[in-house]
């Protein structure tokens, strides 16, 4: 089960894995098919299910990866963008665990930030997602027609 709350003050989404159930604010949106989990989940929690990230070269997908470093525990993607190949972003996560820690594009930041487990013995997390510009694209490459 995970919750993600919009803030300020904004509403908080929930997700009860039993019922397959989206909430917002504790009443029932509606129930997801498997096929449509995560895909239907805020950006902050589709960290924690990378597969549904664009980043992988699929059909629909925005980046492919191109290279791969290690930097002590962790491993970073360079990704690179499907249409314009000088737009890059990076993918890190923990080499060990393989958790996912940050995705960050020209137009997204999305970052884990793990907290203490809580004193119930549970694993509890907190994310952060940022969205910038998302005709940045359009603004760095403008049509060669056009006079900008």
């Amino acid at each position: 089960m995970w919750s993600a709350t919009e803030l300020p003050d904004g509403p908080t989404r929930t997700f009860d894995p039993r019922s397959l159930t989206l909430q917002t604010d504790g009443v029932d949106d509606f129930r997801l098919s498997i096929d449509r989990i995560p895909f239907s989940f805020p950006e902050a929690v589709q960290l924690s299910f990378p597969l549904s990230l664009p980043i992988w070269g699929r059909h629909l997908d925005d980046y492919h990866p191109v290279a791969c470093e290690v930097n002590g525990p962790d491993t970073t993607l360079l990704l690179r963008h499907r249409i314009d190949p000088t737009i890059f972003g990076s993918f890190t996560f923990e080499t060990e665990s393989g958790i996912a820690k940050t995705l960050l594009t020209p137009t997204s930041a999305l970052k884990l930030e793990r907290e203490l487990p809580p004193d119930n013995g549970k694993h509890d997390f907190g994310f952060v997602a940022g969205l910038g510009d998302p005709d940045l694209q359009n603004r760095l490459r403008p049509d060669e027609k056009t006079d900008q």
